[in-house]
């Protein structure tokens, strides 16, 4: 359907207002969540930094862990860092 085609059903005559409203309504749609999704889990090993991730993985959404800044052994969600971190890793020699 051509913006046109929109315009006239909706009865609307500002071309410049049909498509900022579209615009808004496309990037609603790309803010809500993913509808198709799976949840992958893996346990951590001792002395293991790198973990492979699951090949038909395109975004990773959030990781938590159990027991992290909680008393309960709740899955709670890692922050992010938003800086460098600090000190240098080891295991990336």
């Amino acid at each position: 359907m051509k913006v046109k085609e929109l315009m006239e059903r909706v009865g609307m005559a500002e071309t410049g207002r049909a498509i900022a409203y579209l615009k808004d309504g496309f990037e609603e749609l790309a803010m809500m969540e993913l509808l198709d999704h799976k949840v992958a889990k893996q346990d951590l090993r001792k002395d293991e930094t790198f973990y492979q991730l699951p090949v038909d993985s395109l975004a990773i959404l959030d990781i938590q862990i159990q027991g992290h800044n909680n008393q309960d052994n709740e899955f709670r969600s890692i922050p992010r860092l938003v800086y460098e971190p600090t000190f240098k890793d080891t295991d990336d020699e």
